[in-house]
């Protein structure tokens, strides 16, 4: 397992490649943190990758916002 304790956030991971990053990276043991524009959008997949996936909602305009979901992740899964 390389990612073994570490921990990944993917933005754009509620479908297409970063949803398969997500799995894979998860599949390789991280711990991973999946942002989309909308909390529904990111759930769905952050359940389907692992129990242990986080859902975070992102508005990607926003520079504020950024740093939230930053602090969000490390908050729940460290980093």
């Amino acid at each position: 397992m390389r990612f073994l304790n570490k921990v990944v956030f993917i933005t754009g991971a509620a479908r297409g490649i970063g949803k398969s990053f997500a799995a894979a990276s998860a599949h390789e043991g991280a711990m991973v943190g999946i942002a989309a524009s909308s909390l529904e959008g990111a759930t769905a997949p952050a359940h389907a990758v692992s129990d242990n996936a986080l859902a975070v909602h992102m508005e990607f305009h926003k520079q504020e916002r950024l740093a939230q979901a930053g602090q969000l992740q490390c908050q729940n899964l460290g980093g």
